[in-house]
């Protein structure tokens, strides 16, 4: 493998003993579910950083939540909820979706996946450079204003 980093190349082996695990993240696994038994047929282990959020299509418009819903729940099945990190982020204040939103929408959501996942993780998004552009459209287009969250809140 290259290092992103500088570019140095690195051997890395992957067979099975020298893995420790794979870490597989997506918002839907729904594609992948059936792939899933051929990495673990081959002696890998592995884990899942399940991304799904409260977002509204205004922040974030290409998930068929429901879909990663179901998804979710079926690979908590097939593995354990021991196997599944529940992301809840990023989470996005702004005028139109403030902390009550989240509030309410984390709790329907913890509320269908309880018994699937065991942890739950969730940040605040960070603002770099892309993210601030797209944000300044967003409020000029949108009429709304984005809450920097690494201020004091």
């Amino acid at each position: 493998m290259v290092n992103p980093f500088g570019g140095k190349k690195y051997i890395v082996s992957l067979r099975p003993e020298d893995v420790i695990c794979f870490v597989f993240w997506s918002k839907n696994f729904s594609p992948f579910i059936d792939n899933l038994r051929i990495v673990e047929e081959s002696g890998y282990r592995f884990y899942f950083n399940y991304t799904i959020t409260a977002l509204p299509a205004l922040f974030e418009n290409d998930v068929e939540k429901e879909a990663a819903i179901a998804a979710l729940k079926q690979l908590s099945g097939i593995y354990s909820p021991a196997h599944i990190n529940w992301r809840f982020d990023p989470i996005i204040l702004s005028s139109d979706y403030d902390r009550d939103f989240y509030v309410r929408a984390f709790e329907e959501l913890a509320s269908e996946l309880g018994g699937y996942v065991e942890r739950c993780y969730f940040s605040f998004v960070t603002q770099y450079s892309k993210v601030i552009r797209n944000f300044r459209e967003l409020e000029r287009t949108q009429k709304l204003k984005i809450t920097d969250c690494s201020e004091d809140y």
